[in-house]
């Protein structure tokens, strides 16, 4: 075995361990989503229609999407104050 082959075996270790908390995390967001629209909703029973089904798809969309936008307006939000404020810290140093 030529030298390093075992940093080489951790290294592909933990790549895959952490490909795997990243799959995790974002199941762990999708299942909240799910719990929070039902129970908005008030399903209490485990089987659902198809027509509750889609209803509670539609209801995870709309949420992902109010998320989405409300974590793009607070970036854009914090860029301009940061862009406006770098802008006069220059101009008073300079």
């Amino acid at each position: 075995m030529a030298g390093g082959a075992g940093f080489i075996y951790d290294m592909i270790g933990s790549i895959r361990n952490n490909s795997a908390i990243r799959k995790k995390s974002h199941r762990l967001k999708v299942k909240k989503t799910y719990q929070k629209v039902l129970i908005k909703k008030k399903f209490v029973y485990k089987r659902a229609t198809q027509d509750d089904l889609r209803l509670i798809r539609e209801q995870v969309r709309k949420e992902f999407i109010i998320q989405r936008s409300k974590t793009m307006v607070a970036a854009t939000i914090t860029f301009l104050i940061g862009s406006i404020l770098s802008f006069y810290i220059y101009k008073i140093l300079t």
